[in-house]
């Protein structure tokens, strides 16, 4: 039985901070361009901060799930799911291989609504990469926690808009594996197809939200050989492992993309808007 959120206790992690060091290996950096890049703009991928200090903890402290238990640095939300709905990233300066930098981490907010199948969370967490006492990344992260089933994938709907160009990825296990391998990322939807099925409703493995933005962001840069400055996204349904996707772009104005990834049946599984 789900247990009901206490948000009285949940909104005291409200201000929680943590701050966590790193260097960027050129193995990170060769391993994550093989990933995201097709045409680089620059050497080290522009989203390497996803790559970097990450929540390392014993398997002793490892949830269900294969994320870090909750009631450290996170809230300890009773809800099952949680996912990476979303986010804003503006980037100051770029990190380079060799780069020592420090990730200063902070829980902006913890927020409640009922929705259509019961209770959901978010969880808004602000993060700063810092260099040698200058800030390269500013990130605002939406986690959201979920208390139904995930969907089976629902009707397809069309893309914002017609794309001025795409890029076809197949989503392989491959490919979902190396992404969490580079990231540290243990959530078990990504690599147990089992868990991901029977235990989370999902129809198989599910790609990565950072990786959806990631390729994005990218394709952005490599498409209209630009420097984003600016980056937001939010998930929109969940892109699962199997089948092609593509990721797509549309230049409404000059300084401003719109970019989405788009399931093979024609689902919008991520929006995404660049500036630079």
């Amino acid at each position: 039985m789900i247990e009901t959120p206490d948000h009285a206790h949940l909104a005291g992690w409200i201000g929680r901070e943590e701050t966590r060091t790193d260097l960027l290996s050129p193995t990170v950096a060769r391993g994550l361009a093989a990933i995201l890049q097709e045409r680089p703009v620059r050497a080290v991928p522009l989203t390497v901060h996803w790559c970097l200090a990450p929540a390392i903890v014993g398997l002793d402290q490892t949830g269900e799930d294969g994320h870090p238990r909750r009631g450290g640095f996170l809230p300890p939300v009773p809800l099952p799911r949680r996912m990476w709905a979303g986010g804003e990233v503006t980037f100051d300066g770029d990190i380079a291989i060799g780069d020592a930098i420090e990730r200063r981490s902070r829980v902006r907010d913890v927020a409640f609504k009922q929705g259509r199948s019961g209770p959901i969370c978010l969880v808004t967490v602000d993060h700063e990469i810092w260099r040698e006492g200058r800030c390269l990344v500013r990130e605002r992260q939406d986690i959201v926690y979920l208390e139904q089933a995930a969907p089976s994938g629902g009707q397809p709907s069309p893309a914002a808009s017609v794309p001025e160009t795409r890029r076809d990825i197949v989503a392989t296990p491959e490919l979902l594996f190396r992404y969490s391998a580079l990231t540290a990322n243990s959530h078990r939807i990504h690599y147990d197809r089992t868990y991901a099925q029977e235990r989370e409703g999902y129809r198989g493995l599910v790609v990565h939200g950072p990786l959806q933005a990631g390729l994005l962001a990218n394709f952005v840069e490599e498409a209209l050989n630009v420097r984003i400055t600016g980056f937001s996204y939010r998930a929109i349904s969940p892109l699962i492992d199997g089948t092609s996707f593509a990721v797509c772009l549309s230049r409404p104005d000059d300084r401003r993309v719109d970019c989405w990834t788009m399931a093979a049946d024609g689902r919008t599984c991520m929006k995404a808007h660049a500036r630079w």
